[in-house]
């Protein structure tokens, strides 16, 4: 991806957060460095949820050719899909119909 992708990334975060929000440093890295498989270890509501949404979104602005055109969120549990599905929704609401 280009340089100016990783410094954008951080008014996308910002508008789908609802605009105060600035991205955590980890959160920045998942949209801006290579792809490759990850484990997301970080705290009880450090944003996982917005990361992996966020970060898939900004690729496939920026880069749709070699973005994934679906994003799978497995979940062990079906109250834990139930969630993210609300928390996703809440996320991207109308704030990022922009995006396309």
């Amino acid at each position: 991806m280009e340089s100016d992708a990783a410094c954008s990334f951080g008014a996308f975060f910002k508008r789908a957060m609802g605009g105060e929000q600035e991205p955590y440093p980890y959160q920045e890295r998942l949209a801006t460095e290579p792809i490759e498989s990850r484990l997301i270890h970080v705290p009880t509501g450090a944003g996982k949820t917005a990361a992996v949404i966020l970060a898939w979104l900004w690729r496939r602005k920026v880069d749709p050719a070699n973005t994934p055109r679906r994003l799978v969120y497995c979940l062990p549990m079906r109250v834990f899909a139930d969630q993210r599905n609300r928390s996703g929704n809440c996320v991207l609401g109308e704030r990022l119909t922009w995006a396309n």
